[in-house]
């Protein structure tokens, strides 16, 4: 066949065999046998790019689709496990305002909000960037708003279900109408409603410094007042737009609630604040859209308008008073203290014999160059609103524009010489230099004595910010420090209170001139008719009671408690909280609690109890400063638990009343020497031997304490006698109010009744009534003088436990624990540990001379704790260092540079 035979007979016949061969072709364009080629049909051609472009042009078409449907709306109740991160629609009211929570750099984490759609209530969550949109744009929804929301469902187990918020876009917000409520007509009925309300501000109460408390502001109309409460972040908001001040009228919206039993209003974000009053007839959700905002030249307008109309007329320092709170003044004078807190900086400014302190908030002057400028020396004039600070009277400025400096040079509090500090600079930061010349140990911490020979002042070192402090323990008597801290009075005693380890510094003795006492000047002359001062003598009796007048009152919410009707303080349980307990008693102790107050240890016939006096509340009370140990008191207080011990804290200095004075030193009776004793035989016999056949059975013991130690149910008192040797543990919550906490020392006799047990190898007993344990007379004792037993070696002392002993030894290490100072002797037959107690530690300068490698000799008991032999000091007495170590008996020896076979080990 010809080739064009061929080509006609493939143009009539295009299929899916070869015309050539007959073989099957299919879709290929060439035969796969014989090669000829195969066109295809148009019609084949034409279906196989269309389907093409329909298969792309469908899937572009789907996802448009996809993109702009409506999400299925769902409801709570029909929600599956199956629509675990399905991408739905729902809506509801809002049952729970909006939390937001933040990391520890205040960066948002997420936030959530609660709704209800009908059938159910869900959680809605945004995060990080979400959430920090929703607070930039202030698109927080309150309660009682309807959402409608787009996101993605998470079902957990237990039918924990919450839609996540994708895009801030798919949150709509319709504002739930508010009715507009005079506020003087808000009553119960408005309760846990949301209400919208005008009023004039009358006041603005900042929380403490480091108080979680809200904000309040004072609102008032038509002669009613009611309280707005805010937390710190809302009013922050508040201050950066509108910052209404005292004077301001107001519009809000906020919700009812009652606290206290008294209605207040809360505000929950800062939008639903506004200067301007919106249209009564109008809806809360036309107020946010319809209404323009006032722009940021009218808002600064309306507020010094605001601050115009403040009355700010120039006052006197020493004419403030207590009373003139929440008023608006303006003062003048030298600034003499500036002191940088956490949110800000205080400025005490002196007028006189006036000072005054100014509140300078960081939030309110940032960006101002006010704070940089503000110097001791400087003169200022300050305009602010007047507040009442744990019984210090405050000035708060609105904005940098009301803190104006006037003159005066930049000083710095450094004095030349301690002479010239006095009372007139109480509360300001000053830079003393002196000598140590006393170092001792007390309860709050380290008190110290320095002078310069013109003067001297004690320094008080807290242990809450000294007691790791490297400084503290190298500070030694005859040494010359230099020390910045605040001024304060003590005991009628001025002292200096340093607040870190760089306001104390080591200073060369040698730089140093100690100036001579500075002579009285005696060239004014004196009138002829002029009397000889006499020298100041003590204060009388009568000059000592009339310290105590009643400055702090009771306050009427406390007036009427309920009286326990106890006569003795150590029936107090807890089923006694809130109650007035009376007793009459006296001072045993007094501790000062940094921050917090005074404790007193209160002592009646029939046991102990603290009593603690709040310091913002009775910081001015003339018991909170002159009561201490030794006054007799009738008091009455009201039961608390303060860090889960029971205590008693007065309500005012009406519950206090002074019965008698501490004795004076010289009414005191000599006391005689005591006479150490042993016993030798039982007060009583009883005839009891302890041994294993007595464990079980209760018996009743005479016998001597020979020591008591301190452990964490209590005491354990080791009793002996004709019996043998027994503990004796005394519980604390048993004994700790009874006279025999106290009153039980070493060498007393007493007479104990209770069950013998078995613990690690030694018996003891355990009393379970507060009438188990007497004190009993030592007449039928007979007593000899306790002798002190001199011994040679160190393993010897094993052998009499319990006794007083007497050894000469090397210190190898000391150091300092929470109950006192220990140090590690060592001879050639071993090593024992010397404890002192804390009571002990008046002057460290012993102790700090008692380095290793120090030669001591020292009286003390052997007793045994935690199975190790131990010596434990009675007496500082009883220490003596023979010859101060200059080096450490423990350490290697420095390797020189020699030879190796010169080295020689020593064993």
């Amino acid at each position: 066949m010809e080739i064009s035979t061929i080509q006609e007979t493939l143009n009539k016949e295009q299929g899916t065999t070869c015309p050539a061969c007959g073989h099957f072709a299919g879709v290929y364009e060439n035969c796969p046998r014989c090669g000829t080629y195969l066109p295809k049909r148009t019609s084949l051609k034409f279906f196989k790019y269309f389907s093409l472009v329909l298969g792309v042009g469908g899937l572009f078409f789907l996802y448009l689709w996809v993109l702009h449907r409506d999400l299925p709306k769902i409801q709570v109740k029909d929600v599956t496990e199956t629509m675990n991160f399905a991408y739905i629609q729902m809506s509801g009211s809002v049952t729970k305002e909006p939390r937001i929570y933040t990391d520890e750099n205040k960066k948002i984490e997420y936030l959530t909000f609660a709704f209800h759609d009908g059938t159910g209530e869900i959680r809605a969550m945004a995060y990080r960037h979400n959430a920090q949109k929703l607070v930039d744009q202030k698109k927080l929804p309150r309660k009682g708003d309807y959402v409608t929301l787009k996101g993605q469902l998470k079902v957990k187990a237990d039918q924990n279900v919450s839609i996540m918020l994708q895009a801030v876009e798919q949150l709509t917000i319709k504002r739930a109408q508010s009715a507009l409520v005079p506020l003087e007509k808000i009553n119960k009925d408005y309760i846990n409603k949301d209400v919208a309300v005008r009023g004039k501000v009358e006041s603005i109460r900042m929380p403490r410094e480091g108080s979680k408390q809200p904000v309040t502001i004072e609102l008032s109309s038509e002669g009613k007042r009611l309280p707005l409460v805010m937390w710190n972040n809302v009013y922050s908001d508040i201050m950066e737009s509108i910052a209404p001040e005292v004077g301001t009228v107001v519009y809000v919206n906020a919700f009812v609630k009652e606290h206290q039993n008294r209605i207040q209003l809360q505000l929950q974000q800062a939008q639903d604040m506004r200067l301007d009053a919106p249209q009564e007839s109008g809806t809360k959700e036309e107020i946010q859209e319809d209404l323009p905002k006032p722009a940021e030249k009218d808002k600064k307008e309306s507020t010094k308008k605001v601050q115009k109309s403040f009355d700010t007329q120039l006052i006197e320092i020493s004419k403030i008073t207590v009373q003139d709170k929440e008023k608006w003044y303006q003062v003048q004078g030298t600034i003499v203290d500036v002191k940088k807190f956490g949110s800000g900086t205080k400025v005490l400014v002196k007028e006189g014999n006036a000072k005054i302190e100014a509140v300078l908030w960081d939030k309110t002057f940032s960006g101002s160059d006010v704070i940089e400028k503000i110097k001791n020396g400087i003169k200022i004039k300050v305009t602010g609103r007047v507040d009442v600070y744990r019984e210090k009277i405050q000035l708060h400025p609105a904005n940098s524009e009301q803190v104006e400096i006037t003159g005066g040079n930049a000083s710095q509090n450094d004095f030349s010489s301690i002479d010239k500090v006095t009372k007139e600079h109480v509360d300001q930061t000053i830079t003393l230099k002196g000598k140590v010349v006393k170092k001792t140990k007390v309860k709050p911490g380290t008190s110290l004595l320095i002078t310069d020979n013109n003067g001297t002042i004690g320094v008080m070192l807290w242990d809450r910010i000294f007691k790791e402090s490297k400084i503290a323990w190298e500070i030694e008597v005859g040494k010359w420090i230099q020390v910045t801290g605040s001024i304060s009075e003590h005991k009628e005693k001025l002292q200096i209170q340093p607040n870190s380890e760089e306001d104390i510094k080591m200073i060369d003795p040698s730089g140093i001139k100690e100036e001579p006492k500075k002579p009285k000047d005696n060239t004014q002359k004196t009138k002829q008719n002029d009397p000889i001062p006499a020298p100041v003598e003590a204060k009388s009796e009568q000059a000592i009671l009339k310290q105590f007048k009643e400055v702090v009152p009771v306050p009427e919410e406390e007036k009427n408690l309920e009286k326990a009707y106890l006569d003795f303080v150590a029936y107090t349980t807890k089923a006694h909280l809130g109650k007035i307990v009376p007793s009459s008693g006296f001072i045993l102790e007094k501790e000062v609690l940094p921050n917090v107050g005074v404790k007193f240890v209160f002592q009646d016939r029939s046991g102990r109890i603290d009593l603690l006096l709040p310091q913002e509340r009775f910081q001015n009370s003339p018991y909170y400063q002159f009561l201490d140990k030794g006054f007799g008191i009738w008091m009455q207080g009201k039961v608390i638990e303060y860090q889960g011990k029971l205590m008693l804290q007065p309500r005012g200095d009406a519950d206090f009343k002074i019965e008698s004075l501490p004795k004076k030193e010289s009414e005191e009776p000599k006391a005689e020497p005591k006479v150490a004793q042993v016993v030798v035989e039982d007060v009583e016999d009883s005839g009891v031997k302890i041994s294993d056949e007595t464990v079980g059975q209760s018996v009743t013991i005479y016998g001597r304490v020979l020591h008591i130690k301190d452990i964490k149910p209590g005491k354990r008192l080791v009793v002996a006698g004709k019996f043998g040797k027994i503990d004796v543990i005394m519980l604390k919550d048993i004994f700790d109010a009874t006279p025999l906490w106290a009153d039980i020392k070493p060498q007393s006799y007493i007479q104990t009744t209770g069950e013998v047990k078995k613990f690690q190898e030694r018996f003891e007993i355990k009393p379970e009534q507060k009438d188990a344990i007497k004190i009993v007379s030592t007449s039928k004792a007979k007593v000899q003088e306790e002798k002190v037993i001199s011994v040679g070696k160190i393993a010897d002392l094993k052998d009499h436990e319990g006794k007083k002993v007497s050894l000469t030894s090397m210190v190898v290490e000391t150091k300092l624990i929470p109950p006192g100072f220990e140090a590690s002797l060592k001879d050639d037959t071993g090593m024992i540990k010397l404890f002192v107690k804390e009571s002990l530690l008046t002057d460290m300068s012993q102790w700090q001379n008692c380095v290793p490698g120090s030669k001591i000799q020292v009286t003390a008991r052997v007793n045994k704790g935690r199975e190790k032999t131990q010596l434990e000091l009675q007496n500082t007495a009883d220490f003596q260092i023979l010859e101060k170590g200059t080096s450490n008996p423990l350490a290697k020896p420095a390797l020189e540079d020699k030879p190796a076979q010169d080295w020689v080990e020593k064993k």
